[in-house]
């Protein structure tokens, strides 16, 4: 009996100890969240206070961005619209939100506030902060993209007898690099400008500004080659006579044969690097989806075809 009363007594001693830490624990936790709110209470309407002074100092400025984002969407999406449905007037309505942006600029803004930095100039005057050379950059950075929509709908109003709806894409492919990588290098002036400003004339301050100033720009450089590369392989495409394999001339072709794609006569014929030859428009088609020749599975090798559909990217050039 003795040995059941030492068990029931370490039980109870556990027990004890085990509700004696919980409560603790509760206490701590209880303690380190009313801190928490305290502390909270008296940081948050600080910065509430500093956030509502930030957006009606830079309403203007926040104001410029918002509407150029405005027309960029609307250009964009009725031109991607227009291209669907084939009506060209969507295609106006692209053109027409381009020249409103520049016309609003213009009027509001001055359109220098557009152009100069479009041009790698800056037009801030001292003291250069983050904030006003964010804004520059943003704004050039849509302006560019309203543009580079606008260039896509004067492609697509062109008859397609022109070029050929395989030339159109590349096409819309070439433009679109071509903006990425004039938008990549737009702010390089800006940034640069703002890295190598300094409030303290001292001679520590010059060299870190000069020195920060440097390392951007090689950073910038170092990164290049990848767009550069995507742009000058884009730029070939555009003269390719076909998506891929080789061209089948007059005298090669088999008249009695036809596209196991479309079970037509072959138009515009191509030869794979397995030896099958299809239609250039029927294997441009099952290539989007598609990795292999229809007949015998082997590797098709394919080329880019991001940015075909005419779409331009919604992601900001910040830096």
């Amino acid at each position: 009996m003795d040995w059941m009363k030492s068990l029931d007594i370490a039980l109870k001693s556990r027990l004890t100890v085990y509700i004696f830490e919980n409560i603790c624990e509760n206490y701590f936790n209880q303690c380190v969240t009313f801190q928490l709110w305290v502390l909270l209470l008296n940081v948050l309407p600080f910065f509430v206070i500093v956030f509502l002074k930030a957006v009606i100092d830079g309403f203007f400025s926040l104001l410029s961005i918002v509407i150029a984002f405005v027309f960029f969407h609307v250009a964009n999406k009725t031109f991607l619209s227009a291209l669907r449905e084939r009506r060209y007037f969507h295609l106006l309505q692209s053109f027409a939100s381009s020249i409103f942006f520049f016309n609003f600029q213009s009027y509001f803004y001055g359109l220098e506030t557009v152009l100069m930095p479009m041009s790698f100039m800056s037009r801030l005057t001292k003291p250069v902060t983050f904030f006003a050379t964010m804004h520059v950059v943003l704004v050039a950075d849509l302006a560019v993209k309203i543009i580079t929509v606008a260039l896509k709908a004067g492609l697509a109003a062109l008859p397609m007898k022109c070029m050929g709806n395989r030339r159109l894409r590349r096409l819309f492919q070439w433009v679109e690099y071509t903006s990425q990588m004039y938008r990549y290098l737009l702010p390089i002036p800006q940034w640069a400008r703002y890295l190598s400003y300094s409030v303290f004339s001292t001679p520590f301050a010059y060299f870190g500004d000069h020195f920060f100033a440097i390392i951007y720009v090689l950073y910038k450089v170092c990164l290049i080659q990848i767009i550069g590369r995507r742009w000058f392989d884009s730029t070939l495409r555009v003269f390719r006579l076909t998506s891929v394999g080789t061209k089948v001339s007059a005298s090669e072709e088999d008249y009695s044969l036809q596209c196991t794609i479309c079970f037509n006569d072959f138009c515009n014929p191509v030869r794979l690097t397995c030896g099958h030859v299809f239609c250039d428009e029927c294997i441009g088609t099952w290539l989007d989806n598609e990795h292999t020749c229809p007949m015998c599975r082997a590797t098709v090798g394919q080329e880019d075809n991001t940015w075909k559909s005419g779409e331009t990217t919604y992601s900001p050039q910040l830096c």
